[in-house]
């Protein structure tokens, strides 16, 4: 009887792991709990529903046996009152078989002393419900310790999805800023290049400009030349000055402060001979 117990209660222990493997999702849900008593409003944190469901395994074991601790009690005491009372009818039935057998040894010998008579020895068999018990608390306990079990296991999943969700989320941000980042850079360098191209159109374009003046010059006499090539490099050495403080790389800034210094030495070669 007690292994048909056991083995029942495998089967139910198999259908409860079923039953929960196969609703994760749904026994995880996780909600609080509230309890309004008129005068006193009570919510508990937010708890998944197989811990709640544990909760309920748990307080039902501990109600229940509070409940039935006493009438259990009762019993027990009975049952040992009655235990007491067999083995002392025990006692007085083996006192009378023996008593009986003496008296059936006393005549055996009066009849015929030169037979021996045939020892009965009793047989006692002793029954016990010990494994059973045993079997029922190392199913308890077993349920109980795969319940926690799953219950840390779950926790962790749940906390390994969170930090996976996070870094996904992380990723994702440091992804679009690194293309927001790309995208301005990639802007910037094109305004650069633009206006690079400007200055350089400027730059040929004043060139030219220079070579027609001197071409202008070449016909003129020499002291007038020499001034207005004076003026011209002057002119030239202002708005250098002025693309100098607009240019936006180092390599621009090397190259106009070259042609500053060029410019300035041609200024100070053509006031030399005006002053002569």
């Amino acid at each position: 009887m007690n292994a048909l117990r056991v083995i029942f209660l495998m089967f139910v222990f198999a259908a409860v792991m079923l039953v929960i493997s196969q609703n994760t999702a749904t026994l995880g849900y996780r909600a609080p709990l509230e309890l309004d008593l008129w005068l006193v409003h009570l919510t508990s944190p937010s708890m998944a529903m197989y811990v709640f469901v544990f909760l309920c395994f748990i307080l039902g074991i501990i109600f229940g046996a509070l409940t039935f601790y006493p009438g259990n009690r009762e019993i027990r005491e009975n049952l040992r009152l009655l235990r007491n009372r067999i083995n002392l009818l025990k006692e007085e039935l083996m006192t009378l078989e023996q008593q009986k057998k003496q008296e059936l040894k006393d005549i055996q010998e009066q009849a015929a002393p030169e037979e021996k008579p045939i020892r009965e020895e009793p047989v006692l068999v002793h029954t016990s419900s010990a494994w059973g018990k045993a079997a029922m608390a190392g199913f308890v306990i077993t349920f109980i310790l795969l319940v926690v079990f799953y219950y840390y296991a779950q926790t962790e999943m749940d906390l390994l999805k969170k930090r996976m969700s996070e870094s996904e989320e992380k990723a994702v941000h440091l992804t679009q800023a690194t293309e927001d980042s790309l995208s301005s850079m990639e802007e910037t360098l094109l305004s650069l290049e633009l206006k690079f191209q400007d200055e350089t159109g400027k730059i040929e374009e004043r060139l030219r400009d220079i070579d027609e003046e001197i071409q202008i010059l070449e016909r003129q006499p020499q002291k007038t030349r020499d001034y207005l090539t004076l003026m011209h490099l002057q002119q030239y050495m202002q708005n250098l000055e002025y693309l100098q403080q607009g240019a936006e790389s180092e390599i621009d800034r090397e190259k106009l402060d070259q042609a500053g210094e060029m410019l300035q030495k041609a200024i100070e070669h053509y006031r030399g001979k005006n002053q002569e």
